[in-house]
């Protein structure tokens, strides 16, 4: 599923990529109230989401022991300089900033989806989405949105019919996955 990003692609050396790899979906685990994944013997995809009033799920990354062990890890890391560390983690405070001013996240979002680029087209994504969308809805909320970037489900989402919220330009969509830094939040309206 690390293909989905192209972060091995992008960055290197391949224990950093793991890195990166391992914050941002366990990280999006971690804000997360509801998760799905499809697997029928191999991982074809995922949707995790906030859904207002869930519990959060617990991952390695909760709390603050999570978060001094990945401060930690990320620190002491070998083979990457500290010039680096600093620009990843000013593109991702420049990007959480960005996405801030054009709308916080929201209480009901969908916080990582994903489906394996050999899965894609299969009905996998539509099947995730059917159901979390169907989860919000019983649940009381009014309202989902989800932050993505141009190379990912924008389709998906126009086709389901979320519309486009704002824009904003993110250094670390371009920096980790090579897009062009163009990143949306769209929402879907109960």
């Amino acid at each position: 599923m690390a293909a989905v990003w192209r972060i091995p692609e992008r960055i290197s050396p391949p224990h950093f990529a793991d890195f990166a790899t391992h914050l941002y979906t366990i990280g999006a685990l971690a804000g997360s109230t509801w998760a799905r994944v499809v697997d029928d013997g191999e991982v074809r995809g995922f949707l995790f989401g906030r859904i207002t009033g869930g519990e959060r799920i617990s991952t390695s990354t909760s709390g603050l022991r999570g978060t001094l062990r990945l401060v930690t890890r990320f620190a002491v890391m070998r083979g990457v300089g500290i010039g680096r560390k600093v620009r990843w983690a000013r593109a991702v405070h420049r990007h959480e900033w960005a996405r801030a001013a054009i709308e916080p996240p929201g209480e009901t979002e969908v916080t990582l989806f994903a489906v394996d680029p050999s899965a894609q087209g299969l009905g996998y994504g539509r099947a995730l989405m059917d159901e979390f969308v169907a989860a919000c809805w019983d649940a009381g909320a009014a309202r989902i949105t989800v932050e993505t970037d141009r190379e990912s489900s924008l389709g998906l989402y126009d086709r389901y019919g979320f519309e486009l919220v704002g824009g904003f330009r993110s250094p670390m969509d371009a920096l980790f996955s090579g897009g062009d830094g163009d990143s949306f939040v769209y929402e879907l309206i109960a």
